[in-house]
């Protein structure tokens, strides 16, 4: 027993001296890594801070990862050939630049009242940063007058080894940037990125301007495989190239003001799993407000006063919701101003609870002002809850400029239009010489194909151009289609032949149109329900429906099936402010026939045996609303 207890007092002690022998070691271990530490920089002197250096690119290189370097307000103006490039700011590790100081304070920054700004001055890029895996954080400078010419840097294998970045290039690392502007950078016309080329890493944005940049695609800002994060009080103003580009990655993009960019599209996205939440776009002059391709949510966005398409959809699945479309002005032939969703494969697409008004289409031969839809071989496209209205098809016979579908314009089958109001839009049309007449077709809606009404109302919409005779369907005109109509509300559209709904052959194809409609109320029309019949014999089949106030109900020789129907009055709310909900003494209640449509416009169950047109009514007190979450019904 003695034994082992003095073998194991040995073993302690041994061990002590061993652990004594190793600390030096181990404590330097420990500090291989120090802590961060502070540099300053001031082209007079930094006062009483130190390390103290006359130029930003002195600093970096003196510091090490994680260090901060201070820098006070000054223009710190030229270039260096770091790196094989020509740029005024090279960093390859992890380092935080912050500007906006005083040499009187360095502890407190103010960047917009102390400018500290890095000037390339034409001569290479403002920013280059070239190391994988770091991450750099930027805030409170002015980069400006970077150029890219000459410098490359836009590789993906598809493209040749085109100029990029000019006032700041990220090279597969992760960037911070914070209350920056960045002006007056420039890629050329084949290059990307003006302002800023992100490719691959991250990049994190919050309270940053980019302004007056210019490039061929990007020209703020241009997104290559980047993981990237936009958020709050972010601007991109009279860039010349469009604003921001994301070419696959990722991209959250909120709460920014994408205004007055020109020369091409405002926001573009190609392949990109997208957020684009709470941003205001506009005022966009040649090219769209925003095209999107690729996956995600599209909400709460004020798009406004472009000269092209206010948003024009790819393929991908999206969520469009909340949106504000207005005031957009398409010009050319593949202009459709309000919303354009024209992919080449498809996807699905929900539209929903957007308001989509006074866009106006100016081409020759327009197709749809406010919305214009082509499902592609795979798309459905879902239009859900969305108020459309005061948008105008063609504008002025003097510069031939006439259109189809004032509301909207539909080609494919896989459309579903549940529960909108679409009103107050207008189709123009004009008499050509030799007594030619073009346009004027369609003043809600114009289909083509055949997609499914449900729940729709759409009243006091237009053709226009100074003939009654031959500019048709100030309601819905279909041109060679078997469209499904059900409980839809067609009222008071005015205008050229006065048409609630016409039904024609393909225009170009000859396929006669095979239309069915149930519970439908169709008032005050000139006809509510014309059948062109001369050529083709095209097909009404229309099983419920109200009939008030029309000059004639059915007209024209195509063939008509009428059952179940109800002269009589549907008695609106008030159809004066564009309430048609209907009232107790409605003629339409309990006069329909049996649909799978069992909710109404305002999302209320169908009891019983339905009423005809959009709305069910719902005697008070007997039925309250349980909101779930919405889906869309098909």
């Amino acid at each position: 027993m003695k034994l082992n207890r003095i073998l194991g007092i040995c073993c302690a002690v041994a061990f002590a001296l061993l652990l004594a022998a190793a600390w030096p070691r181990l404590a330097g271990s420990a500090s291989a890594q120090p802590l961060a530490a502070t540099h300053y920089v001031a082209s007079t002197g930094c006062g009483a801070a130190s390390p103290c250096y006359a130029t930003i690119q002195e600093a970096v290189d003196a510091a090490q990862p994680g260090d901060e370097i201070r820098v006070a307000a000054g223009t710190y103006m030229g270039v260096n050939n770091q790196g094989g490039l020509s740029q005024a700011l090279y960093i390859d590790k992890s380092v935080t630049i912050r500007g906006g100081f005083l040499t009187s304070n360095w502890d407190t920054p103010n960047p917009e009242a102390n400018i500290t700004e890095l000037n390339a001055m034409t001569l290479g890029r403002g920013v280059y940063i070239s190391s994988t895996q770091i991450t750099v954080t930027l805030e409170g400078l002015h980069i400006s007058y970077g150029d890219s010419t000459g410098l490359g840097g836009h590789q993906p294998s598809m493209f040749e080894n085109y100029d990029a970045g000019g006032g700041v290039y990220v090279n597969e690392s992760n960037l911070i940037i914070k209350q920056c502007v960045l002006g007056n950078n420039f890629a050329p016309s084949n290059g990307s990125g003006g302002g800023l080329y992100q490719r691959h890493g991250s990049l994190n944005m919050t309270s940053t301007t980019f302004e007056e940049n210019e490039a061929g695609g990007g020209a703020g800002v241009y997104l290559f495989e980047a993981e990237t994060q936009i958020t709050a009080n972010n601007q991109f103003l009279s860039n010349h190239g469009g604003a921001i580009s994301a070419q696959k990655g990722s991209l959250t993009l909120r709460q920014s003001w994408l205004e007055n960019n020109d020369d091409g599209t405002a926001l573009y996205t190609f392949k990109t799993e997208m957020v684009v939440e709470s941003n205001v776009i506009s005022n966009t002059q040649g090219g769209s407000g925003f095209y999107v391709n690729g996956n995600g949510r599209i909400a709460y966005n004020l798009i406004h006063g472009s000269s092209s398409s206010g948003l024009s959809i790819g393929d991908g699945n999206l969520n469009i919701i909340g949106n504000e479309i207005r005031y957009n002005r398409g010009k050319g032939y593949d202009d459709d101003p309000g919303v354009k969703i024209d992919p080449v494969w498809g996807g699905e697409v929900l539209l929903q609870n957007n308001h989509i008004h006074h866009n106006t289409n100016t081409y020759s031969a327009c197709k749809g002002a406010g919305l214009y839809i082509d499902t592609g071989p795979d798309g459905m496209v879902t239009v859900m809850g969305n108020l459309i209205e005061y948008n105008f098809a063609g504008e002025d016979a003097a510069i031939n400029s006439h259109g189809y579908g004032g509301g909207m314009f539909l080609i494919g089958d896989n459309i579903l239009l549940d529960s909108n109001i679409i009103r107050y839009n207008t189709a123009f049309g004009f008499t050509h010489v030799g007594n030619q007449y073009w346009g004027g077709y369609g003043g809600g809606v114009y289909i083509n194909d055949s997609p499914t009404l449900q729940n729709n109302i759409i009243a006091h919409n237009y053709v226009t151009g100074g003939d009654t005779t031959h500019f048709h369907a100030p309601g819905i005109y279909v041109n060679g289609g078997s469209p499904e109509l059900i409980h839809n509300t067609l009222a008071e559209n005015t205008g050229g032949d006065g048409v609630g709904l016409y039904v024609i052959e393909d225009s170009n194809s000859g396929e006669r149109s095979q239309v069915q409609m149930h519970n439908t109320i169709v008032v005050s029309h000139v006809v509510g329900i014309y059948a062109h019949g001369e050529e083709v014999n095209n097909v009404v089949v229309a099983d419920g429906i109200l009939w008030s106030g029309n000059i004639s109900d059915t007209w024209g020789a195509g063939t008509f099936f009428v059952t179940h129907a109800e002269p009589g009055d549907p008695a609106f709310v008030d159809p004066a402010a564009g309430d048609y909900h209907i009232r107790a003494e409605s003629a339409a209640i309990d006069k329909g026939v049996e649909t799978a449509v069992s909710w109404d416009i305002d999302d209320e169950p169908r009891f019983g045996t339905p009423d005809l047109g959009a709305d069910e009514y719902i005697l008070p007190g007997t039925y309250q609303r349980i909101y779930l979450p919405v889906v869309a019904k098909k």
